[in-house]
Order: structure tokens, then C-alpha cells, then sequence
């Protein structure tokens, strides 16, 4: 059973406290409390000088008085490496005032790394020596921390450390034992087009080994039971839910956080079960001696998703999601969109070009279209239209007047390239503008599951579909996801 999720105490300060902190230089009788009084002093830190640090050990600094948060960068509190590749390279992670020390201890979190040489980090490993400063007021132009009084830090520090070598642990386990499941989001829908819920997502109670070895398939899966959940008794899960773990969360006061992103819709009426392998590690490189599996979580009926809009609808029937756009507003287009021209208008349920161009194209260069017609997009490609009117199309280009595709007519881009047209006048599409990808191949040969079957070229610049039947000893759950628009990268 897995437990109410909850904020535990800070894990990594637990820790530290236990080694005690390093005491900052000399000494004074500046008022320690809630408002403190006198200088504003640094008092001490758990970097020891010349200390080990591993690469997701947190930094712990003390101050008299309580810090002003606006004041915390990393030009007050520097943390610069002096060797090798680390020289130069930016340390990345987050401060936080530590909970509970009265807003008088900093805390530092380097990012963890998540590639597979651990590289991509916060902190570089392979010994390589860092310095954590603190200017003062003294230091000419400096930007220094303040306490919430608006007094600068009057007494800094200064310490050196170094990563582990290769044969040191790079990382600090702060809780003994296995990464434990502490809570799971579920989805409440069906992740439909129009209701998008795309991921659930899974907290662990301590960081975890963020590399994509650790979130495949064969480590984190998402099963969907053979029976619905409404009729009861023992779910049997068979089959994994198509899709991908990320990492949300590292290395934070809580944990770990891996979201897991679906592939399409949820089956409506399914109990859901997360299964972790038993060698999914935390980021010490534990791991668990068995299999660990959720207790199953139902997915909603199609009725509890469409509650009382439907009535006299009953679960036989089939539905539809689908998005529809009238062309009434705008409404519809992304103003956060990088494009290269201005937006297009819509309005009265007409989309319509939001700059005005010249194509060189003569006003007696009117395109009828009252037939199907397929056009080629590489190369140069002649056609006649409706009225006997020549038209020529370079590799997918198309310049026209006025356009009109009469009703029944279908206008079908075939090729590599993208199917381009420009009109300078009116454009009447009653009928259709075709540029979808192909249909797949019917299986190779009939009883034959020990060949996949090969993907499908997109048309007009559209991406390639992933092999099918990948699997050929078992059930094949999904086909690769395929390549994007020009196959510029792979699919999700």
C-alpha cells in the first residue's frame, strides 16, 4: 500500500547536521536571533576545507542573521571551478533557506546529472577542485548578501573542495536502502484530444539514478488490466500502456518525481498498475531484490467521463473526440508561436494570410479545379485545369490568381516536398486540399508474425511511420514512433 504523500524533513540536512559544520574564521559577539543586531556575519559550513564532495551533496551555510532572499545569486555565493574541464564551466543548482533555522542557513543543491557518464551535472566528477566564496562588503563592486535588515555580509568565507575520483562514491545516499514509492498521480480521465492528461506521475521518497538507462521500458512500465474494473475481482495485467518515464524532479527535499507520458488514449474501464524492475536504482546505485507493483487504480468509464451530456447514451455505443474549428475568431492560434512571418487572420470563418505579398502571377491565372487531381512536388510538374489552362508546379510550388476547388474535387500533394500555393486573389476550397500520409501495407504474407512490417513514407515533407510487429515472438503492444517532418528527429 503505498503511503499519503507528504513532505518529509529535510533528508540531506539530516545528514550534514550529523557531520557537523566547519566553522568559519575568527570570532565576535554579534547577536545570533530573529532580527540579529551588529555585523552581518557568515559563521560556519559543512565543506570542510579540501573536502570530497559528491556531485548531489547539498552546501550548508550559517549566517547570524537571518538572510534577505533577494540577495541570494551566484555572485554572492560563488561556486567556480579551478581544474581541468571544470574551469570555467558554470555550477548549476538552487538555493533554499533552510526550513526551521529561522531563515539563518543557506542551502546549495547542485543538479544532478542525468547523463550517462554523469556529466551534465551541477559538479563535474573526476576530482576536479571547486571554490565556494562569499564576498563582503569590503571586496569594491562585488555583489554580497544581505541580511533582511539590508546590512551587507561584513565576514565571508572561503573553502576549497574537490568531486570523488573513480574510485570514490560520486553520490550521497541520504536514506539507506531502495528508492520507495511514496505516491502516485494518477490520471482521471482518458487523456482524450479534447480532455488532454497526457502522464501520471510517480514520487520516490530520495533522489534516483536520472539516466535514460534507468526510465526505459524494462525498468518503468504502466500495465492495463484484460478485464474491465467494473465487473470486479483479481485484475490480470497483460499488457503495457505505450509511452515513456521522464524525470520531473531530482534530488529535492522530497525526492524524485518520473512522469510517465502517454502514447494516445487510455482504455476507459481498465485497472492501471505501475511496475518497477528490480534493478530501477536509486542514485547511490541501489536497487530492490524483487519486482515492486502498485495497487491497481481504476481508469473511468465513457460514461463518468461524459456524466449526464449524454443521455439515453449507454457504453455499446461508439463516440467520437474530435476538435473542430470554425474560422469564427482566433481563439485558436498560439500567439507564443516562432514564426518567421506575421500570423494568419481568422475571422467570419475565413482564414486569411496576416501580410499582403506579390507572387508575380497575372490576373488571368485563375485555377479551376472540379476534379481530382494528383500533383507531383518534385521536379517540375504540368496540368491542365478545368477551363484548359496550363500550370506548371516547381518542386511543390504552385502560383496561382484566384484558386477554386469545386465540390467532390480532391487536390492530392505526392512527393518529398512540401506542397506550396500561392494566391494572390481568392481562394474557394469547397472541396479537398490532401497532403496526409499513406495507409500501411497489408502484412507481408498471411501466418506470418515473424516478419515486421516496414514503415510508411509520409507525403509532401511529412515524417516517415516507425516498423511495425517490432516484437515477432510476442505481442507487438505498439509500432515505433517513426520520424517527424522531414526527418529531422524521431517521433514521440
Amino acid at each position: 500500500m503505498l503511503r499519503p504523500r507528504s513532505r518529509p524533513a529535510a533528508l540531506t540536512a539530516a545528514v550534514l547536521l550529523a557531520a557537523g559544520l566547519a566553522a568559519g574564521c575568527g570570532g565576535g559577539s554579534n547577536t545570533v536571533g530573529p532580527a540579529g543586531t551588529g555585523a552581518f556575519l557568515a559563521l560556519a559550513t559543512d565543506v570542510a576545507e579540501g573536502a570530497v564532495w559528491e556531485l548531489n551533496r547539498p552546501i550548508r551555510i550559517e549566517f547570524n542573521h537571518p538572510l534577505d532572499p533577494s540577495s541570494i545569486s551566484f555572485g554572492s555565493v560563488r561556486i567556480e571551478g579551478t581544474s581541468g574541464a571544470a574551469a570555467g564551466r558554470p555550477v548549476t543548482g538552487s538555493f533554499e533557506i533552510e526550513a526551521g533555522s529561522g531563515g539563518r542557513i543557506l542551502v546549495f543543491q547542485p543538479t544532478c546529472p542525468t547523463g550517462e557518464n554523469y556529466d551534465d551535472g551541477g559538479l563535474l566528477p573526476g576530482g576536479h577542485r571547486y571554490r565556494l566564496s562569499l564576498p563582503t562588503a569590503s571586496h569594491f563592486g562585488a555583489t554580497v548578501l544581505r541580511d533582511l535588515a539590508g546590512r551587507p555580509l561584513a565576514r565571508g568565507l572561503e573553502r576549497t573542495f574537490r568531486t570523488p575520483l573513480g574510485t570514490e562514491p560520486l553520490f550521497l545516499d541520504p536514506r539507506p536502502g531502495p528508492a520507495e514509492v511514496v505516491a502516485i498521480d494518477w490520471p482521471r480521465g482518458l487523456n482524450l484530444y479534447t480532455d488532454p492528461e497526457p502522464f501520471l506521475t510517480i514520487h520516490f521518497d530520495q533522489p534516483i539514478d536520472g539516466r535514460a538507462s534507468n526510465l526505459g521500458p524494462d525498468r518503468i512500465r504502466v500495465r492495463y488490466s484484460e478485464q474491465p474494473a467494473s465487473i470486479g475481482g483479481d485484475p490480470v495485467f497483460l499488457h503495457d500502456l505505450p509511452g515513456r518515464a521522464v524525470l520531473a524532479e531530482n534530488c529535492t527535499g522530497e525526492g524524485a518525481a518520473v512522469r510517465f507520458e502517454f502514447s494516445g488514449l487510455l482504455p476507459e474501464d481498465r485497472w492501471l498498475q505501475v511496475v518497477l524492475g528490480n534493478d530501477f536504482r536509486d542514485i547511490a546505485g541501489q536497487t530492490r531484490a524483487t519486482e515492486w507493483r502498485s495497487e491497481p487504480h481504476p481508469t473511468p468509464t465513457l460514461s463518468e467521463v461524459y456524466g449526464a451530456a449524454l443521455l439515453g447514451w449507454n457504453e455499446d455505443q461508439e463516440t467520437i473526440d474530435e476538435f473542430r474549428e470554425d474560422f469564427l475568431d482566433g481563439s485558436g492560434l498560439d500567439p507564443a508561436a516562432a514564426l518567421r512571418v506575421p500570423p494568419a487572420v481568422v475571422r467570419d470563418g475565413a482564414l486569411e494570410a496576416g501580410f499582403a505579398f506579390t507572387s508575380g502571377i497575372s490576373s488571368s491565372a485563375d485555377l479551376e479545379l472540379l476534379e481530382d487531381l494528383e500533383l507531383r512536388t518534385e521536379g517540375q510538374f504540368f496540368f491542365y485545369d478545368a477551363n484548359n489552362r496550363l500550370f506548371l508546379a516547381q518542386d511543390g510550388v504552385l502560383r496561382v490568381d484566384d484558386l477554386h476547388i469545386g465540390p467532390g474535387a480532391t487536390l492530392r500533394g505526392e512527393g518529398q516536398n512540401p506542397l506550396i500555393i500561392y494566391v494572390q486573389g481568392s481562394a474557394l476550397i469547397e472541396g479537398v486540399i490532401d497532403v496526409s500520409g499513406h495507409d500501411s501495407y497489408w502484412p507481408t504474407s498471411l501466418n506470418s508474425p515473424q516478419y515486421p512490417e516496414g514503415p510508411i513514407v509520409g507525403a509532401c515533407g511529412g515524417g516517415q511511420g516507425g516498423m511495425a510487429s517490432r516484437i515477432t515472438t510476442a505481442l507487438t503492444p505498439r509500432g515505433d514512433p517513426g520520424q517527424t517532418a522531414f526527418g529531422l528527429s524521431d517521433g514521440g
